[in-house]
């Protein structure tokens, strides 16, 4: 039920969040049905005599999409951890006392998500609980709705191993690359790497080598994380491509303007398609670039650090030779 979600709610207008707020207290949507359905497990479960004291048998809860938001809103309100797929915003029917909950125990609510999940990943605000982007796989239900940018958005898009792990998002892996590179160069600058006198003077042109080696893996390490991104842009920008193609030829009683019109309205266009990601994208190959400047740079300052260290010695030498 769309008037029942955050993001959809403010697309929709008042008429629509009036809606949503009319079905709640008439008992007649979808998160009244999550209540009672809750009721009726915890009446069974006390019938068989799983109860113990206040609290009941339920250890875990799991869903998807708009199933995800019920989970979340049943798990803040009873306290028990949840785990969700692609899930909606819950935070209409959330009180401030379960939104607090969620804040103060984030570890109980995980969610896992795809980055090109356009259905998934419209939060305006940030995501609650424990947010994961992880890796998108090729869905057999997604059909035709693939072109319009929901391959990420079906359960089937998940990806597992053997042992029951999800696999991580290549964008998350990259930004934990830069996040190491970066760590590592506050870690050089901090520690004074390779400027220190005794260090230097035990072998100055080894020093130098060294710090070359350290510069030229950082830069490969930007390098290739710059290239990957530019990678999924043009990926990106391909898939929109084809999905203008496909949807052309399969409305020829229609213009193509009128073709792309219409899948704006379905919420497929260059911005949710290419520009969202694009931007962040561009944010991360930023940063790349940064991050290889700054070792450019401490390379700079450090070698010639050792050079007038080698310098001063060789002029104070001379001195005590005269």
């Amino acid at each position: 039920d769309g008037t029942e979600i955050t993001e959809s709610r403010a697309i929709g207008g008042p008429i629509v969040s009036a809606v949503g707020d009319i079905r709640y207290v008439l008992g007649d949507s979808q998160f009244n049905s999550a209540d009672r359905f809750y009721d009726k497990v915890q009446d069974k479960l006390d019938l068989q005599g799983m109860k113990d004291g206040k609290s009941y048998f339920i250890k875990h809860g799991t869903a998807h999409s708009l199933g995800g938001a019920l989970m979340f809103y049943l798990a803040a309100k009873h306290h028990f951890p949840i785990t969700t797929f692609s899930s909606a915003d819950p935070r209409d029917r959330l009180n401030f006392e379960e939104l607090a909950f969620i804040n103060k125990h984030p570890e109980m609510f995980k969610d896992y998500y795809h980055l090109t999940d356009w259905v998934g990943d419209w939060q305006v605000m940030a995501r609650l609980g424990n947010p994961k982007a992880v890796k998108e796989v090729f869905s057999k239900q997604a059909g035709i709705t693939r072109f319009l940018g929901l391959n990420g958005h079906y359960l089937d898009s998940y990806a597992f191993s053997k042992s029951g792990d999800l696999f991580n998002d290549p964008i998350e892996e990259l930004d934990d690359e830069l996040e190491s590179l970066d760590a590592e160069y506050e870690r050089l600058k901090a520690n004074n790497a390779l400027t220190d006198a005794e260090t230097v003077m035990l072998d100055a042109s080894a020093a130098i080598l060294l710090a070359k080696a350290i510069k030229s893996e950082a830069n490969d390490g930007a390098d290739e994380v710059i290239s990957e991104l530019n990678t999924l842009i043009k990926n990106a920008n391909n898939y929109w491509k084809q999905t203008k193609s496909m949807c052309d030829n399969m409305s020829p009683d229609l213009s193509y303007d009128d073709v792309l019109n219409c899948l704006d309205r379905g919420g497929a266009n260059y911005h949710t398609m290419v520009g969202t990601f694009k931007d962040k994208y561009d944010e991360r190959i930023r940063k790349a670039k940064k991050i290889k400047n700054k070792f450019n740079d401490w390379y700079d300052q450090t070698t010639a650090g050792i050079s007038k260290m080698v310098g001063d010695d060789q002029e104070l030498a001379g001195m005590f030779k005269k």
